[in-house]
C-alpha cells in the first residue's frame, strides 16, 4: 500500500487541518497535521515527521480531514423501494435515494398517494415530500385516482359544436353530443326539442 507524508510549506495558502498529539518518547505536546479524505493515519507525527497516512481500502472511506487510525466501512445499503445514488467512494458511503413515484419518510421509502376521484394533484410528491391534492372546484373534474394528475377542466361543448346534455360533475366531464332538430321522440336523448346521436 502506499503512504502519504504531509508536509506543511510556506508556499501552500491553505493551512492543513491539525490535531494536538503528545509524543510517547518525548513527552513534547505536537502538532500533528490530520489525514484529507479519502486517507486514514497510519502513524501519529513525531519530533522527527509528520503524520503518515494511507489510502481508504475498497468499500471503505474518510469524508472528512482525520486522524483515524482506520477508514470507515461502507455501510449504507440501499433497501426496498430505494436506488443507489453514489456508490460508496474513498471519500464518502453509499448514498441512497427513493426511486422514482417513492418519498423519504420516517426511514422508509413510501409511495406517492393518489388524489381519489374528485381531487387533483396540486403539487407533486418529490423524493422527500407525499403527493398533495385538492378538490376539484366547479367547472373542473377528476375522474379517476392518480398520483400525477390535476384537475381537469369540463369539456367546452360549445366550442366543439355540440350540445351539453349531461353536466359534469366534481368527478366527471360534461356529456356533449350533436343534436338535431327532430320532432319524433326516440330511444335516443332529448334536449331542448332536439335528438341527441350518441
Amino acid at each position: 500500500s502506499y503512504f502519504l507524508i504531509l508536509c506543511l510549506s510556506a508556499d501552500v495558502t491553505l493551512e492543513t487541518p491539525t490535531y494536538d498529539h503528545e509524543d510517547h518518547v518525548t513527552g513534547r505536546k505536537l502538532s500533528c497535521n490530520r489525514c484529507p479524505p479519502g486517507y486514514h493515519m497510519v502513524s501519529h507525527c513525531t519530533t522527527q515527521r509528520q503524520t503518515e497516512c494511507a489510502a481508504c481500502p475498497a468499500g471503505h472511506f474518510t469524508q472528512y480531514w482525520n486522524y483515524l487510525s482506520k477508514c470507515l466501512y461502507c455501510s449504507n445499503f440501499c433497501s426496498d423501494n430505494q436506488i443507489v445514488k453514489e456508490e460508496c467512494s474513498p471519500t464518502h458511503n453509499r448514498v441512497c435515494a427513493c426511486k422514482e413515484g417513492y418519498y423519504w419518510h420516517a426511514e422508509f421509502c413510501i409511495k406517492h398517494a393518489e388524489c381519489p376521484p374528485g381531487y387533483g394533484v396540486k403539487r407533486h410528491g418529490t423524493a422527500v415530500r407525499n403527493t398533495q391534492c385538492e378538490q376539484c372546484t366547479a367547472g373542473s373534474y377528476s375522474a379517476e385516482s392518480s398520483s400525477r394528475d390535476p384537475c381537469r377542466k369540463h369539456t367546452n361543448c360549445t366550442a366543439l359544436g355540440q350540445h351539453l346534455v349531461l353536466k359534469g360533475t366534481t368527478e366527471s366531464d360534461n356529456l356533449c353530443l350533436f343534436c338535431r332538430d327532430n320532432n319524433i321522440w326516440s330511444n335516443n336523448i332529448r334536449k331542448n326539442n332536439k335528438e341527441c346521436i350518441f
